[in-house]
């Protein structure tokens, strides 16, 4: 790997790492399966926040476009939301028996199998679309 596709691989994890201390995913949980329409929609009550993931690793324009298509082609979010006022099932039955990190209904954004897999898509297309460079 080269210095150049290292440091890019680096700063999307460290984005993707920085999703539990920032203010807007401060209650670090979402809703895996749903719609990139429905997170966004729901960016719009006072209890949820949503944010493309786009914005999360900081890009725009083509390089943003190429990072969805991908994140959409592989199945995952494009959009993330998270509630602004608690953490679903934090503390539960669900969450003490690790249905909070299995990739279905409310997952942890430190614990689940879809921020990985997230970060491997975006981190493959910073490092070879050349619109991201």
């Amino acid at each position: 790997m080269n210095f150049r596709n290292l440091a890019v691989t680096a700063t999307a994890t460290a984005a993707f790492v920085g999703l539990g201390a920032t203010s807007a995913f401060a209650q670090d949980c979402f809703v895996v399966n749903r719609s990139d329409q429905g997170s966004t929609a729901v960016g719009h009550s006072q209890a949820w926040i949503s944010i493309p993931v786009a914005d999360i690793v900081g890009v725009s324009g083509q390089c943003a476009i190429d990072v969805n298509d991908a994140l959409t082609a592989a199945g995952l979010p494009t959009v993330l939301a998270t509630m602004s006022n608690k953490t679903l099932l934090g503390g539960t039955a669900a969450d003490a028996n690790g249905k909070t990190a299995d990739g279905k209904g409310v997952d942890h954004f430190e614990d689940s199998p879809i921020v990985g897999q997230t970060f491997g898509v975006v981190g493959n297309v910073l490092s070879t679309d050349a619109a991201c460079f």
